[in-house]
């Protein structure tokens, strides 16, 4: 085969540069300047060698060997900024893109005076089957200037290597393969410097580097990336999801729904559905409930949105469960329930919660019902003498008495200050009277902090809800009234 074939190939090559380079021109981000401008370097490296094949004058040969060198060592330059651009390291610090500019400035200009001086590289003119070919014999400079390129070629290798390690498995194919054509590509340049062959078919691979460039850079999509992307991130949901296909059979889940809803491997619809009793099937639209599970002996609190998935002709595609975790949101909201109903001190019910109970009882009839007062007296002075947390521990001490000795069907309900409230609902005058002297047995007088705490009381009977408030408030007046002749009866004394 003549020149002349080859030359075609190389014409090929050319054209697809070009076509590449044309529309990497268009780009005007930094990464479409360099990738233009190491693509218009490699265009002159190939157009260079076609001159090389296309001629037989020993002058415009050696000119075009001269070209292709010079046009390897910017290309692989311009390359070098790209692959930093690329893996997204800035400029260099300390102005090495200036000093190899430099360096290569001069390396070009003793290649370009090679065709005349020959100090470079020595030529042969050879004839095999008709066509003339340039035999080489290499000089020192020529060495320094393969030295020079194959330091391009160690900066830009490993500067994608370092991106491929350092990036997730599934997005290490844009670096990898620009890593292994950009490789491929010195490897056959490296085999045509060795064995000495008269055609340089690494040449040919500046085109496909183009290609993979402008492809990784603008047209490269990853799908599968995307797809193990999606993965990957269904896998790391905190909240459990589970896909079955259109048989009913497990498709996929990640590692939350497995750790909570303990899936087995063959795990079907109708099984999924019967072991958890709280599911129902209906395909007619999206399910939304909330429901309670129990797992390593923790309670999650879930919000399940249930599907069917059908295509546009409506035929069922599968099916997914999505559990949002909303235990934390829940845990908050019953916390913020209990402290609108329940005294943050005590523990016990609030006065809020009064006001609903009383609803309640009428409600549900819960009569007779029988109630009880219980104040602390003078907790004013021992707040104001001994300070508030000694009050505190008084209230609590009392709320504490109150629900040891009463029973879990009764209410104690914090009211005002040191006013207590003991609600005893559906109870008979015996049952009530005996818890009531119980309880007063045990606050009548207690101690908190080396002080005697004595306590007033007052009690109340009702059979109808509506006469609540009135004998609550009698029951309130005559704890005044006591705690009134109590005062009265100690100064007169």
């Amino acid at each position: 085969m003549g020149k002349e074939f080859f030359a075609g190939f190389y014409l090929v090559a050319g054209a697809v540069i070009a076509a590449y380079l044309f529309r990497a021109m268009t780009k005007k981000d930094p990464l479409g300047k360099s990738m233009t401008r190491a693509m218009g370097a490699g265009l002159l490296v190939v157009i260079a060698y076609i001159l090389y094949l296309c001629v037989n004058d020993f002058r415009l040969m050696a000119i075009g060997c001269s070209l292709v060198f010079v046009g390897i060592d910017w290309c692989l330059f311009f390359l070098v900024q790209f692959s930093r651009q690329f893996v997204g390291l800035n400029k260099p610090k300390y102005h090495e893109y200036e000093i190899l500019g430099g360096i290569l400035a001069a390396d070009s200009l003793h290649l370009l005076l090679n065709p005349f001086y020959q100090q470079t590289v020595s030529f042969k003119m050879v004839v095999i089957h008709g066509a003339a070919y340039l035999e080489r014999d290499a000089h020192a400079l020529f060495y320094i200037h393969l030295t020079l390129c194959y330091i391009m070629v160690a900066w830009i290798y490993f500067v994608l290597l370092r991106k491929y390690l350092q990036v997730a498995k599934f997005y290490r194919a844009r670096y990898a393969v620009i890593n292994a054509a950009f490789m491929a590509v010195i490897i056959l340049n490296a085999a045509y410097l060795i064995v000495h062959t008269h055609i340089d078919y690494s040449i040919l691979g500046y085109a496909f580097v183009g290609c993979f460039l402008y492809f990784y850079v603008y047209d490269y999509k990853g799908e599968a990336a995307a797809n193990a992307t999606k993965a990957y991130f269904v896998e790391e949901m905190n909240n459990p999801i589970v896909f079955f296909d259109y048989e009913g059979k497990l498709l996929m889940s990640n590692h939350r729904a497995r750790e909570i809803l303990n899936l087995a491997e063959e795990e079907t619809i109708s099984d999924f559905i019967k072991k958890n009793d709280y599911l129902t099937m209906n395909e007619e639209e999206e399910q939304s409930f909330e429901t309670t599970l129990v797992s390593k002996d923790k309670v999650f609190y879930f919000q399940i949105k249930y599907k069917f998935l059908t295509d546009k002709d409506g035929k069922t595609i599968g099916s997914y469960f999505v559990y949002e975790d909303i235990t934390e949101k829940k845990r908050a909201l019953i916390q913020t329930e209990y402290n609108a109903t329940h005294d943050i001190l005590t523990g016990t019910y609030n006065r809020n919660y009064f006001a609903s109970f009383k609803k309640e009882i009428g409600e549900k009839q819960l009569y007779p019902v029988y109630g009880a007062i219980f104040d602390v007296n003078g907790l004013r002075d021992i707040n104001k003498i001994y300070g508030l947390e000694t009050g505190d521990r008084v209230l609590k001490r009392m709320a504490w008495l109150m629900q040891q000795f009463s029973r879990v069907t009764d209410y104690v309900i914090r009211m005002d200050g040191g006013e207590m409230a003991l609600i005893l609902p559906a109870t008979g005058e015996r049952k009530a009277e005996e818890i009531f002297k119980r309880i007063e047995r045990r606050i009548g007088n207690f101690e908190v902090a080396g002080l005697d705490i004595s306590v007033t009381s007052s009690y109340f009977h009702l059979d109808n809800i509506e006469d609540f408030d009135k004998l609550y408030e009698e029951a309130r007046s005559k704890i005044a009234d006591k705690k009134k002749n109590e005062m009265t009866r100690k100064t007169s004394s």
